[in-house]
């Protein structure tokens, strides 16, 4: 159990259900109350994934203000080496993560997320368009920001973009919409 904030007792216990667990919790309130001023519950129930192959990249705990938080890998819009440091992006939120990059891939669906370079793992549908200029690869995200390509991952990158190319159920004059090639 990871706990973090002051306290001056923590229980920890196992119940069958919601319903047992709120039966033990009446039985032992009355006592707690006579020596706590304030008392904070939860219930943490163990999830049951139907497919486990799939559900090892369904989410991930990253650290927040307080303690850990569980975010669906879907949300994750990409992460960025800051030393021995991660940062990841969810949307408007970010956290730093202390592991490494290839440990936090490995969390991540590989089918989901692509490596541009050795310090940027981005998720494939944030990338709005790759832009070839001075004879390099820029991806630019859905965020406005810009990650080079190192010239190590083009090739993955650009065998990505054709299998969902004509993997896409879409009139090929729509295709140019989906990924924006421009070469300046």
């Amino acid at each position: 159990m990871e706990v973090s904030g002051t306290y001056d007792l923590i229980v920890q216990g196992s119940c069958a259900s919601l319903a047992e667990y709120q039966e033990h919790l009446e039985v032992i309130r009355p006592a707690i109350a006579e020596f706590a001023s304030r008392a904070e519950t939860n219930f943490i129930s163990k999830k049951v994934d139907r497919n486990p192959a799939e559900a090892k990249w369904d989410a991930i705990w990253l650290p927040c203000e307080g303690g850990q938080k569980r975010i669906s890998t879907r949300l994750i819009d990409k992460v960025a080496a800051e030393g021995d440091y991660m940062r990841v992006y969810v949307g408007a939120w970010n956290c730093l993560v202390h592991d490494t990059m290839r440990r936090l891939a490995a969390r991540l669906a590989p089918a989901q997320f692509i490596k541009l370079h050795r310090s940027s793992l981005v998720r494939i549908d944030f990338i709005d368009r790759l832009v070839h200029a001075d004879q390099g690869w820029t991806a630019r995200l859905r965020d406005g920001s810009n990650v080079k390509v190192a010239k190590s991952h083009v090739r993955q990158v650009l065998e990505l973009i054709s299998a969902e190319s004509s993997t896409s159920h879409v009139d090929p004059a729509e295709k140019t919409e989906l990924f924006h090639f421009v070469k300046v």
